[in-house]
């Protein structure tokens, strides 16, 4: 088993077996292909392993701006994961991928304790060794019925939302 399967479930694990099983299949052909000494495998460069450990189904659309990683990362999703090949797009306009898309912007919101949710209110995560603090301010937020338990329902609600989504940034960030 790869370090990388700790907290994985059985079916992520059967995709990493498939992912080793075709690799070592396409060593093997090199193997047998090739003079000796050459070199026969080279880990992947970024995009891929970044595609690897991190693909899942529900993601529509991968974007590459590279040319060479464009055509690393297509081979790789022939061989791996072919069903989705059609998701991977080359990226050739004139803005900066990560401009166009806020990526940017969104490395920047995910480094700052307090976030702010829409219709005023905040969360604030405070990050210490033994635990990470989620604190949920409404600030001037109120509910349409101007019931203060409906306000913090409403508020939760809206802030459970954004800790998602923090949650899921600093995962793929960090």
């Amino acid at each position: 088993m790869r370090t990388a399967a700790i907290d994985k479930n059985k079916r992520e694990v059967q995709r990493d077996l498939v992912y080793l099983s075709r690799l070592w299949q396409v060593i093997v052909k090199r193997i047998k292909k090739t003079k000796s000494p050459t070199e026969i495998y080279q880990e992947s460069e970024m995009v891929t392993r970044t595609i690897r450990d991190n693909f899942a189904a529900d993601i529509d659309t991968i974007w590459v701006d590279e040319k060479n990683a464009f055509e690393a990362a297509q081979e790789f999703m022939q061989v791996v994961m072919p069903r989705y090949a059609d998701r991977i797009k080359f990226y050739d306009g004139k803005e900066p991928l990560f401009h166009k898309f806020g990526v940017e912007d969104e490395i920047h919101r995910i480094q700052q304790k307090k976030v702010p949710l829409p219709n005023g209110g905040s969360i604030v995560i405070e990050q210490t060794e033994a635990l990470v603090a989620i604190d949920v301010n409404s600030g001037n937020f109120r509910a349409d019925s101007h019931n203060a338990e409906d306000t913090a329902y409403q508020m939760n609600l809206h802030a459970a939302r954004e800790i998602a989504r923090q949650l899921r940034c600093a995962t793929w960030a960090g």
